[in-house]
This record gives structure tokens, sequence and C-alpha cells, in this order.
């Protein structure tokens, strides 16, 4: 369990890193303000419900990553700071939902497994985020349809697969 809030904490901090690496250089030094705000909203919220803070962290974190693409500011720091923050909100999430397994050695395995698949899905997301941004393809419609039906395909068949090896 300390690996995984040492990983949540983690990604809290580099989201708010990556946040503030893009804003302050260009000059918004008025985010600070957001971040405080931030922090501020978090404790209080926390002490309700962990899930709503962490959900509520992102929506903030989301919406200011977009005002940053909208103002051109670094686009690859804000979307590694959203994938980071996205992994902090799983990592609560999760956290949330382990409190009731008793099992010592199977919540370590989950735990364990949890954190390999999402950071497989987060470098797989930034990587696929980071080609859109500098690589340009001209495809067709129907051929973008018909590679999301495979893409959608592939994760159904792999997500049955996984369900199908751990009961």
């Amino acid at each position: 369990m300390k690996t995984h809030a040492l990983v949540q904490n983690l990604c809290l901090v580099s989201s708010i890193a990556c946040l503030a690496l893009a804003y302050l250089p260009a000059g918004y030094w008025s985010i600070l303000a957001g971040f405080a705000a931030m922090i501020l909203f978090w404790i209080i919220l926390r002490r309700w419900s962990a899930l709503w803070a962490a959900s509520s962290l992102l929506f903030v974190y989301v919406f200011l990553a977009a005002m940053g693409v909208v103002m051109n500011l670094s686009v690859p720091l804000l979307a590694v700071g959203c994938a980071c923050a996205l992994a902090s909100w799983d990592l609560t999430h999760f956290g949330g939902d382990m409190q009731g397994q008793g099992n010592p050695e199977a919540r370590v395995r989950l735990e364990r497994q949890h954190l390999r698949s999402l950071a497989m899905a987060s470098s797989l997301g930034l990587a696929f985020a980071f080609l859109s941004l500098y690589l340009r393809l001209q495809i067709p419609f129907l051929i973008t349809v018909v590679l999301v039906l495979i893409a959608v395909g592939a994760l159904t068949y792999g997500m049955q697969s996984i369900f199908r090896k751990n009961p």
C-alpha cells in the first residue's frame, strides 16, 4: 500500500509541476492563486470524500490545461500533466475500492497488477498523444471508422481475456 500511496502523491505533484512549468514561463503568475485554491479545495473535500476531492481536482486540472492549450502554452507539458492528474484520480478511486479488501496477499497482488496496468495505459496514451502532435495524417472518414472499430474490438477482446484469466 505504501507504493500505491507514493505513486498517487507523485502523480499529483507531477501534474501540478507540469501545469506550473507551462503557465509560469509565459508570465501567468496568477496561476499560483489557483494552485492555492486547488490545495485548499482538496483538503476540505477530502474530509468528506476522497473520490469527490480527486474528481473535482481532475476537473479543475483539465479545465486549466484546456485553457493553457487555448493560450498556446506547452502542449506536451499539459498532456503529461493531464495524464498524471488522471493517474492520481484513478489511484484515489482504486484506493477507495481496496479499503474493504481483507486478504493482504490478494490486496498486494491486485495493487501491483493495477499499477502495471495504469503505467501501461498512461504510457500508451501519452505515446499516442505525442504521436498525434507531431504526425499529420490525412485519413478518410470511413477508414477512420474501421480503425476505431478494430481498436474497440481489440480492447474488448483483451479485457475479456484478462477477466477470464483472473476470476
